[in-house]
């Protein structure tokens, strides 16, 4: 179980229901993902309408990102979210392989 605090969000993963999440009052949110070996692929973030909008989906997409780059994880982003994370953190680009790179310039998301 990994703890990583961005922006006083905690994430933790929970490797048992395959997503990163945090609890924040009686609402979850959650970046999800997909493990093979030694690749990790970025299905889905979710985070519930009431808390939008204060950074719980980049601290999850960082604390996510962070983990798979100190385990020299290969990134896929098919979450549309994580994909704009990357193209605005650029410092996660590296863990993507080059034919996934067009990935981050699809779905933008704000």
């Amino acid at each position: 179980m990994m703890n990583e605090e961005h922006d006083a969000v905690t994430v933790e993963e929970n490797a048992a229901a395959h997503r990163f999440e945090t609890h924040i009052g009686s609402h979850l949110a959650f970046a999800a993902y997909r493990r093979d070996g030694e690749t990790i692929t970025f299905t889905h973030t979710e985070v519930p309408a009431a808390i939008e909008g204060h950074g719980v989906a980049s601290a999850l997409a960082h604390a996510a990102l962070a983990q798979a780059e100190a385990q020299h994880l290969t990134v896929i982003p098919q979450c549309p979210f994580v994909a704009s994370y990357i193209r605005r953190h650029t410092q996660f680009a590296s863990l993507v392989p080059a034919e996934y790179l067009p990935q981050l310039n699809k779905n933008p998301h704000p």
